[in-house]
């Protein structure tokens, strides 16, 4: 049977924020290969997950409109393909990048993204463990359209069933470095053996 693409979005409910300032610019739809085809990867049990980082400023601007690392935002799209015949669990909120100096950073929600491209000064030190700490007030300003951009695009947890591809964005925040070098950790429930496989795939 020849898998199935799967595109990963998160949706919105019941968001209510304020909007103000300016949008930022629309999402394009990224290009996707095979989760096979890209150099950094990693397999196990019949699943295979690609990271493809958004990290040149061409191929940022393409989709994104800006250069993501500019903004102090690393893009990483998660490709997968599970061609066994297992079923397994994304454990999206966990998902975490690991930079080459071992600070860990963890997944940003797209309120936070939507602000850092919006230039609100949110760049150093957003991916840090405290991330969110004092950021409501700032993140709850982005307007519901700012949002949705990146929740259209983003990764959401969700079931890999046997024979099936999906794909999806995550962003981390950048140091003041923009350092980019590093490793992202995806968890991922086998629930055929009931196991938690925790898939490091370095970048860039």
């Amino acid at each position: 049977m020849k898998p199935r693409w799967g595109h990963v979005a998160a949706v919105v409910l019941g968001v209510s924020l304020a909007g103000v300032g300016c949008a930022p610019p629309a999402v394009a739809p990224p290009a996707i290969r095979e989760a096979e085809a890209y150099s950094a990867k990693a397999a196990r049990a019949g699943l295979t997950i690609a990271a493809d980082a958004y990290v040149d400023p061409d191929k940022s601007k393409a989709v994104f409109g800006v250069e993501m690392a500019r903004k102090g935002l690393l893009a990483v799209n998660l490709i997968f393909n599970n061609t066994g015949p297992k079923k397994f669990f994304v454990y999206t909120n966990q998902i975490t990048f690991k930079d080459a100096n071992g600070q860990s950073r963890p997944r940003l929600e797209a309120t936070h993204v939507a602000a850092a491209v919006e230039g609100r000064g949110l760049a150093e030190g957003l991916g840090t463990a405290s991330v969110g700490v004092g950021m409501v007030g700032l993140e709850s300003r982005s307007s519901p359209s700012a949002v949705q951009r990146y929740l259209n695009v983003s990764l959401a947890g969700r079931v890999l069933a046997p024979q099936t591809r999906a794909h999806g964005f995550v962003f981390f925040g950048l140091d003041k470095d923009r350092l980019v070098t590093g490793q992202v950790l995806v968890p991922v429930h086998d629930t055929a053996d009931d196991r938690i496989l925790v898939f490091e795939i370095s970048i860039p």
